[in-house]
């Protein structure tokens, strides 16, 4: 009979997770299922290999790698010797309940849903809670898996990916990929290969009716600083297709009232907002250009704004050397040029007169794009700002500054209070600018 199944299982490390994943595997799958289980063990030091040579099973296949060659490599050697016409990818730290494989066969075999990848539902070993029901991207770019599951969700679900830890592929779609693209390190392949077969005019899908326990990263850091360099690849290779959903989900947000106020540091402006598909595209670029910046200073060691105060012009303020600080002449802006992103933007200063406590408010404008209007507390000194301000690619980024009086327990603006206060310098993206 020919091998329907080839069942991958990278092996590191993690021997009683292993020998227990296999032992609910055996019993999980169906009585007439022809399959095949590949181990393939990544040079592990602890137990794993000891326990390989004393296991043997009829339907299981062993490889050795003599060292270590990361999740993408494994897989990829131990599907050149798979003979099933369908892949499971598995890790060694899953529990299976029974009936998780029938549900996702069916999607993947369902002419009518072109499916090129199934994932299922995953819950965390440690407290039962949903880990996974399909991975999404957020509109800051981040990949996140969706923890949310309806109680009437239908038998599938289309997702945007589905993460590698348990997950049904057709084999001929697989090695038509050339399999997991190899330049990741433990992290970011099954979002690619989600991607590579959406290009390929496939879709990602997740059984609902399917449901696993997951132990989740046992072997992998993902605050390192590989992880951080997996993400770059994925982000460098399909910018394109991240950014049309990041906008996709910017342009729902922007279509509902007050729902982006998680995401930025202030306020809309009402004019930005009746383009919501323009705005949505600005937004979704620029989150990217944030990340790409700070992998730059982070993976690189290069700080893109190392001479921003260089790059930096005032407008409307007049230098005092008697006080070494500026006086308000005019609406003061601070113009940025050749800037991509910066983290923050501060002001800095004090009130002319210490004991003057009128109710005063600065507001910070960004491009005509954002602002933030920050109440000064009591006392002499000035230090309000915006996180991430939202600057344009390409283009001169304008900073408005306005200093009003304010009603005492609202946010009426109420007049120009310019007069009572000096400004010391700026901040801008944790820099201390100042330009005579």
């Amino acid at each position: 009979m020919p091998v329907k199944l080839s069942i991958i299982v990278p092996l590191f490390n993690h021997v009683d997770y292993s020998k227990a994943m296999l032992a609910k595997l055996f019993v999980s799958l169906p009585e007439d299922l022809s399959y095949e289980v590949i181990l393939i063990d990544d040079a592990s030091s602890d137990a794993t290999v000891e326990w390989l040579n004393s296991f043997n099973h009829c339907a299981v296949k062993k490889i050795y790698n003599p060292n270590n060659l990361g999740y993408a490599k494994s897989n990829n050697i131990a599907v050149s010797q798979a003979k099933g016409e369908i892949l499971a990818l598995i890790n060694n730290d899953l529990i299976f309940e029974p009936g998780w494989l029938e549900g996702m066969l069916d999607i993947l075999e369902n002419p009518y849903l072109n499916a090129g990848i199934v994932g299922n539902i995953q819950y965390k070993v440690v407290d039962h809670s949903l880990d996974h029901a399909g991975v999404q991207v957020t509109p800051t770019g981040k990949l996140e898996h969706i923890q949310v599951l309806s109680p009437e969700s239908p038998a599938y679900s289309r997702v945007f990916a589905v993460t590698g830890a348990c997950c049904l592929i057709r084999k001929s779609d697989f090695d038509a990929l050339s399999g997991f693209d190899e330049s990741y390190v433990n992290g970011g392949e099954d979002i690619d290969l989600c991607l590579a077969l959406k290009q390929r005019g496939k879709s990602a899908y997740i059984a609902t009716n399917s449901k696993i326990y997951h132990h989740v990263s046992l072997s992998r850091d993902r605050a390192s600083i590989q992880n951080e360099k997996n993400s770059r690849r994925l982000l460098a290779k399909w910018r394109n297709v991240l950014k049309i959903e990041m906008a996709r989900q910017w342009q729902l947000r922007l279509q509902q009232a007050n729902s982006y106020h998680d995401l930025i540091d202030g306020e809309f402006y009402e004019e930005f907002l009746k383009s919501p598909q323009m705005a949505a595209r600005l937004m979704a670029e620029y989150f990217i250009l944030i990340e790409e910046q700070r992998w730059s200073k982070l993976i690189d060691g290069i700080d893109l704004n190392q001479d921003i105060a260089s790059r930096t012009l005032f407008k409307g303020l007049r230098f005092i050397d008697s006080h070494d600080c500026y006086l308000i002449n005019t609406q003061p802006e601070v113009v940025v040029k050749g800037v991509a992103s910066v983290v923050n933007f501060y002001v800095c200063g004090r009130r002319i007169d210490p004991a003057n406590q009128d109710n005063l408010a600065i507001t910070i404008s960004v491009n005509h794009v954002q602002y933030k209007t920050l109440r000064l507390e009591s006392g002499a000194n000035i230090n309000l700002g915006i996180i991430s301000p939202i600057l344009l690619p390409g283009m001169d980024n304008i900073f408005k500054i306005e200093v009003n009086f304010i009603e005492p327990d609202g946010f009426e603006l109420l007049g120009d209070a310019s007069h009572l206060i000096y400004i010391s310098h700026f901040v801008i993206d944790d820099k201390l600018v100042k330009n005579h």
